[in-house]
């Protein structure tokens, strides 16, 4: 038998006076959300490379959790923490984004080019891949509830941009295994990747009793609190360091006056939200 937890009895509002708990920590969120914002915009009906492609589309990701994340840290405290649920979620996604990016960027700074070009290809037709499936099983499964001849279309549009091939397994342990393993011969960077690495996949793991519920979620919620706002604040923290990486991806090569303004504001964020600002 298993020992049901006491529920709190919460509901989730916008508050006149926002919890001081993460008071700076959403100051850096909101500049962030600004920064990602105009850069998105920048590229707004662009045609891009599907590099260049997926990276407008992370930063545009890393904008939308820190507009996710505010008002849940606004409601945030110290006595009442239910929305650390919610926090945790969006969380998780940042750490499968930043093992991803890590890998890309390792792999842009290795110049494997036709690796970097082929794992991007391969995120991109994932969703197709998962779309053209479902669809088969709409139209097997339940042929009186939608019409044939829509779903053929739509699985003919994408079976005709979706090449069916095997493609390489890039699963959030993968991409762990890769990034600690890989070495550039550059021991301090070696080091410093393996912990961004290590410090992403603990977020993936924990946080993923949150997503997929088990006897090991109790211990994820029952964590003393103030472990949890420690370790939201260093998460806060990689929210910019993935907003200045994949800013450097971006432009690494053509860097333009609008490229430069771009990483000169979320470096200087980035120091600001570790401590090193002067």
């Amino acid at each position: 038998s298993y020992l049901l937890p006491y529920c709190h009895n919460y509901t989730l509002m916008a508050q006149k006076h926002p919890s001081p708990v993460f008071t700076e920590h959403i100051g850096f969120l909101e500049e962030l959300t600004l920064i990602c914002g105009t850069t998105c915009s920048h590229f707004h009906k662009s045609r891009l490379t599907p590099l260049s492609y997926y990276v407008v589309n992370m930063i545009k990701r890393v904008k939308d959790r820190s507009a996710s994340l505010i008002p849940l840290l606004e409601n945030f405290t110290v006595e009442e923490h239910s929305v650390d649920y919610g926090i945790g979620l969006i969380l998780r996604n940042q750490a499968t984004d930043m093992l991803h990016i890590l890998h890309f960027f390792d792999l842009q700074m290795r110049g494997q080019t036709a690796t970097l070009n082929n794992r991007i290809n391969d995120i991109l037709e994932d969703g197709q891949e998962k779309a053209i499936e479902y669809f088969e099983i709409l139209r097997d499964h339940f042929p009186r509830k939608y019409k044939q001849d829509r779903i053929e279309s739509l699985l003919l549009k994408l079976k005709e941009t979706t090449p069916r091939k095997k493609k390489t397994s890039i699963s959030s342990k993968y991409l762990f295994k890769q990034l600690v393993t890989t070495q550039t011969g550059n021991l301090e960077d070696d080091d410093y990747k393996k912990d961004l690495a290590q410090q992403a996949y603990d977020t993936f793991m924990m946080y993923s009793k949150l997503e997929h519920f088990s006897k090991a979620s109790e211990i994820v919620s029952n964590l003393p609190i103030s472990n949890r706002i420690k370790s939201i604040k260093i998460k806060i923290q990689y929210s910019v360091f993935l907003a200045d990486t994949l800013h450097k991806m971006l432009f690494a090569n053509h860097s333009t006056d609008f490229g430069v303004k771009q990483q000169i504001a979320v470096n200087k964020l980035l120091k600001k939200a570790v401590g090193l600002d002067e």
